[in-house]
This record gives structure tokens, sequence and C-alpha cells, in this order.
């Protein structure tokens, strides 16, 4: 495992990827090797990542699975989907900043969205 996570802070994620990839087919719940996917995978491969992550955001074990699975939302665009998903589980992890902070964030991006669609053009 450190091999993976130290290939990973070298900026060496395509060595990093097939490993952890084999890893979590191995270990399944493994939860680093799901963070260390999130950060490794190829964009051609991010579908594989996907599900992963959903599904562990939706029974968590750490605040860390909520936000990551949040993170992938905001960064496809699916900011009131992300939003719903921090909304959901923060009753896991009620003192979590870091939800907090994310979705205030989703709160100030979505507020932005709704601002800009309603000017006038």
């Amino acid at each position: 495992m450190h091999g993976g996570y130290g290939l990973i802070c070298i900026g060496e994620y395509a060595r990093a990827w097939p490993h952890l990839w084999r890893l979590y087919q191995l270990h399944p719940d493994y939860q680093i090797v799901h963070e260390l996917m999130r950060v490794s995978v190829p964009k051609q491969e991010a579908w594989k990542v996907w599900p992963v992550l959903a599904s562990r955001a939706r029974w968590p074990l750490a605040a860390k699975q909520v936000l990551d699975w949040a993170n992938h939302l905001v960064a496809t665009g699916e900011l009131s989907e992300a939003r719903r998903a921090i909304v959901r589980r923060r009753r896991f992890f009620p003192l979590a900043e870091g939800l907090r902070q994310k979705l205030e964030e989703i709160d100030d991006r979505l507020y932005l969205r709704e601002r800009i669609l309603a000017a006038p053009s």
C-alpha cells in the first residue's frame, strides 16, 4: 500500500493506477484504496471509480467518503446532487467541519449560478 501512496506523492499516477485497481479488486472495502483510486485514475477510466465512491458515500464509515463523492459531483457540475448527498449524510457526521464547509461552498456556487441565469442578457 505504501508503494502506491509513494507513487502518487511523486506524481506517478499512471504507474500507481493498475496496482490500486488490483488492490481494490482484492480488498473492495479498504477505504484508503478508494481515496487513492480517486486521485490516480486516468480520465478514460474514471467511470470505474464513480460507482465505488457513490456506494461508499451511501453508508459512509468516514466523512471523507462523503466529501470525496461530493467533490466528484461538484467537479462534474452536479451541484444540486452534491448538496443533497452532503445533507443526507451529515446525520452520520454532524460535527464534520469539512462537510459544513463543502455545503457552504456548494450553496455559494448555486446562488451564483442562479444569479447569472436570472441576469438580463
